[in-house]
């Protein structure tokens, strides 16, 4: 009896912990409101002016993650235009790191405030890389 016990506390752990996995993989690729409108623009082959879709400072927020795997082409399933990623005015509160990472097209990443340390030392990009007007408020490397 305490054999069977302990084998229906195991499975019944191993069910509640692979639960808890699948739920944090589904939240953490699950996109703010914010993430979800760039998307559109980009595939779109638009620029996602998020100053102008989200008034609020605090509506504008992409997770570093989000930027770092849109630009190198690991958001799943998505695939920006040809016109490359072309945003303005987001605010990316977390360090972001892209060293040498392969980004595949044009990024312009204008107007936008980058709250703790920025890293881009050997991306290598296939066509040009705009931070007109952005603010870097941490270390910033953008060096080649």
């Amino acid at each position: 009896m305490k054999r069977l016990s302990a084998i229906f506390v195991t499975t019944f752990l191993t069910i509640i912990s692979a639960s808890n996995g699948t739920d944090a993989a589904k939240k953490e690729n699950e996109l703010n409101p914010a993430e979800k409108w760039v998307v559109g623009r980009i595939t779109a082959g638009e620029i996602a002016n998020l100053s102008e879709q989200f008034p609020e400072q605090r509506d504008r927020k992409l997770s570093a993650k989000f930027v770092q795997d849109l630009l190198t082409g690991n958001l799943t399933g998505v695939e920006p235009h040809r016109n490359g990623v072309r945003i303005i005015g987001a605010v990316i509160v977390e360090p972001i790191d892209i060293s040498n990472a392969q980004i595949p097209w044009e990024v312009s990443l204008d107007h936008c405030q980058f709250s703790n340390r920025a890293i881009f030392v050997r991306a290598n990009f296939a066509g040009t890389v705009s931070f007109q007007n952005s603010m870097f408020e941490a270390d910033a490397n953008l060096t080649a």
